[in-house]
C-alpha cells in the first residue's frame, strides 16, 4: 500500500521549498521540503511537514523562526543540495543571508520566501506538521520549480 500511495501522491503537482533556521545561533541549517502550503490568510500562517525520522527534527521543532524559500526554476540545484544526508553541511556550497528575524536564509532570487515564528507543531503518523506564523515575505515573478511524478520539473510557464 506505501508503494502505491507514493505513487498516487505524486501525481499532485507540488512547488518546491527550503526551509531553513539556525541551529546554536551561529549555523545555518536547511531542508528540501515539498509539503508547504498556506494555512490562514489572516492571521497569516503556513503550514509544513517535516518527518519524525528528520536528523532536524529535534532543530527544526525547537527554534523561535525559521524560513521556507520558495524555489525558483532555475534552482533545481538548490533542491537537491539541501537533500543530501548531512544537514550540517548543505549551507557550505551557497552564500547565505539573514532574514528579517534574523534567521539564515540561502542568499539567491527565489519565487517567493516566507519568515516565520515557529508557533505550533502536532505528530501525525510519521510526520509533525509544521505551523508557522508568517512575520515577514517576498514574492516575485520568477516562474516555480514544481515537483510531479516523482521528478523535479524547470520547465513550469505562467
Amino acid at each position: 500500500m506505501e508503494e502505491k500511495l507514493r505513487k498516487s501522491f505524486g501525481r499532485y503537482v507540488t512547488g518546491v521549498a527550503i526551509v531553513s533556521t539556525n541551529y546554536l545561533n551561529d549555523q545555518a541549517i536547511g531542508l528540501t521540503i515539498n509539503s508547504f502550503s498556506s494555512l490562514s490568510l489572516n492571521p497569516a500562517m503556513v503550514i509544513w511537514n517535516l518527518s519524525i525520522k528528520s536528523s532536524a527534527k529535534n532543530i527544526f521543532t525547537n527554534c523561535n523562526n525559521y524560513v521556507i524559500q520558495i524555489l525558483s526554476n532555475k534552482q533545481a540545484n538548490l533542491a537537491k543540495i539541501f537533500s543530501k544526508k548531512n544537514i550540517f553541511e548543505r549551507f557550505d556550497e551557497v552564500k547565505k543571508t539573514m532574514s528579517p528575524s534574523g534567521t539564515f536564509m540561502i542568499n539567491d532570487n527565489f519565487t517567493a520566501w516566507f519568515d516565520c515564528y515557529n508557533y505550533k507543531q502536532y505528530v501525525e503518523g510519521d510526520h509533525i506538521i509544521m505551523i508557522g506564523k508568517v512575520e515577514h515575505l517576498f514574492y516575485s515573478e520568477i516562474n516555480p520549480l514544481i515537483f510531479y511524478n516523482g521528478k523535479l520539473n524547470e520547465n513550469f510557464n505562467s
